[in-house]
C-alpha cells in the first residue's frame, strides 16, 4: 500500500475527504514508529544518573542533533517545548523580560498567529511598545514601513515566515538585512537588538527554515504541521541570545524549558522534519498542481469567487477563497455533513470567536469578506480526484 493510501485509511477513511493540512497534519507511518519505539523502549528519566536515565539522554540529545543538522545550527541552540504556541510565547516574552530596556518597542504584522498576537498585546498592557505593520494584497508586509517603523529602542521584530490562513511568504532575507543596516547605522554589533524572530510552523513543509539563511535569530517549529506529533515544538535561538524562562523548575533545555523533557515528542519532530527535508521539493510541486487546478475548477463553477494571497508567491498548499453571499461557518457545517474537513479562520482562532477572520479583514479591499472565506489545505492524502470532488461539493452548497 503507497504512502497516500495508507494516510488516507488510517486517517481520513475512504470516503471523507482531509482539506485542513494547515490545522494538523496526521502523523506520518514512519514517525508513529519511531516514537512508538521510543515509548516502548524509555526506562528513565533522562536527569537520572542510572543506565535507563542515561539512555534517555542518549535518545534526547540525538534527537536534539538531528534536528540540528536538518536546520543547519548547532545542537545548543534547538530548546524543546510542547509545540508553536510555547515556543512563540517563549521567544518574545523571554526576550523582553530579560532586557533592561525600560520601554521595549516591539514590531510585527496585523496578521500574525494569535500566539504571537496576544503575547504582544500582553506585553503592551505591561509598558511595552507595540507597531502592527499593515500587509499588501498578497499578505506582506512593506519593507519601507519596517524601516520608518523602527526606532532605537525597537527589541524585536516577529513576522511568520509564512502564513496559516492565506499561504503568503515573508521575504525574510530581506527583513533580515533591513534589520543589519539599522544595527550599523546605530553602530551596534552584529547580534544586537533588534532581534528577529519567525514562526515558520506553517513553512517546514514546503520552503527551506535554515536559520542562518534566513538571517533569524529566533524561529518556532511545531511537530503538529510536519506530520509528527502534536505536543512537540521547538524554539531555535541563537547562539549569544539570552532569554528569560516562562516558568521555574529543574532547569532543562539549558534553563529555558524546564520539567522532564518529552523525548518521544523530540523523537518524533526529528524524524519528520527529516523527511520534510526529504520530500519538500517533489511534494510542493505536487500540490502546487493540485491547487492550480482546484482554483481553475473553482473558477469554472463558481464565476464570482476571490482568492485571497499570492498564488504565485504563497505555499503549494493552500487556496483560500471568498465565496460572496455565502456564511463560511454555515458553509463548513455542510461541507463538513457531505465528507470534506476544511476551515475558514485558524484552528486556533474560531470565526464563532472572531466573527470573521482578521487576517483576511487585513487585507485591502477585503473588509467584510473574512465572513465568506474558506480555507482549503492539501497534502499527503490529497488526489485530484478529491479536489475535484470538493469544488462541485461547494458549487452545490453555494447553489
Amino acid at each position: 500500500m503507497s504512502l497516500l493510501s495508507t494516510l488516507r485509511a488510517r486517517f481520513f477513511g475512504s470516503s471523507r475527504i482531509y482539506a485542513d493540512y494547515a490545522a494538523a497534519t496526521p502523523v506520518s507511518p514512519e514517525v508513529v514508529e519511531e516514537v512508538s519505539r521510543a515509548l516502548r523502549d524509555l526506562r528513565g528519566n533522562p536527569a537520572s544518573v542510572h543506565s535507563g536515565g542515561r539512555a534517555a539522554r542518549t535518545l534526547l540529545e540525538a534527537a536534539r542533533t538531528r534536528v540540528a543538522r536538518v536546520l543547519s545550527a548547532h545542537a545548543d541552540e534547538i530548546v524543546f517545548t510542547s509545540g508553536g504556541t510555547e515556543s512563540n510565547n517563549l521567544a518574545l516574552l523571554g526576550v523582553v523580560h530579560v532586557s533592561d530596556t525600560p520601554r521595549p518597542h516591539l514590531i510585527s504584522s496585523a496578521i500574525e498567529h494569535g500566539s504571537v498576537l496576544e503575547p504582544l498585546r500582553h506585553l503592551e498592557k505591561g509598558g511595552a511598545a507595540l507597531t502592527l505593520l499593515r500587509v499588501d494584497a498578497s499578505g506582506r508586509i512593506s519593507l519601507e514601513d519596517l524601516s520608518e517603523a523602527l526606532r532605537p529602542e525597537t527589541l524585536l521584530v516577529s513576522v511568520a515566515f509564512a502564513n496559516g490562513e492565506i499561504g503568503s511568504v515573508e521575504r525574510l532575507r530581506d527583513i533580515s538585512r533591513v534589520l543589519k543596516a539599522y544595527r550599523e547605522k546605530l553602530g551596534r554589533g552584529k547580534h544586537g537588538a533588534p532581534y528577529l524572530h519567525t514562526d515558520a510552523s506553517q513553512a517546514g513543509l514546503y520552503l527551506s527554515v535554515h536559520p542562518g539563511d534566513l538571517g533569524v535569530d529566533l524561529l518556532t517549529l511545531d511537530a503538529g504541521k510536519l506530520y509528527g506529533p502534536t505536543g512537540a515544538g521547538l524554539l531555535y535561538v541563537r547562539r549569544g541570545l539570552s532569554l528569560e524562562p516562562l516558568f521555574y523548575g529543574g532547569g532543562q533545555e539549558r534553563g529555558l524549558r524546564s520539567g522532564t523533557e518529552n523525548i518521544p515528542g523530540a523523537v518524533g519532530l526529528a524524524a519528520a522534519l527529516e523527511r520534510a527535508a526529504l520530500s519538500r521539493k517533489n511534494e510542493s510541486a505536487r500540490l502546487r498542481k493540485l491547487s492550480l487546478h482546484f482554483k481553475k475548477r473553482l473558477k469554472e463553477l463558481l464565476l464570482e469567487v476571490e482568492f485571497n494571497g499570492s498564488p504565485e508567491e504563497g505555499l503549494p498548499h493552500i487556496v483560500n477563497v471568498t465565496v460572496p453571499g455565502i456564511d463560511a461557518e454555515f458553509a463548513l457545517v455542510k461541507l463538513d455533513t457531505l465528507g470534506v474537513s476544511a476551515s475558514s479562520a485558524s484552528a486556533c482562532r474560531s470565526i464563532a470567536a472572531e466573527g470573521a477572520s482578521y487576517v483576511i479583514e487585513a487585507l485591502p479591499g477585503r473588509k467584510g469578506a473574512g465572513v465568506s472565506s474558506l480555507r482549503f489545505s492539501f497534502g499527503g492524502s490529497t488526489t485530484q480526484a478529491e479536489v475535484e470532488r470538493i469544488a462541485l461539493i461547494l458549487k452545490g452548497i453555494v447553489g
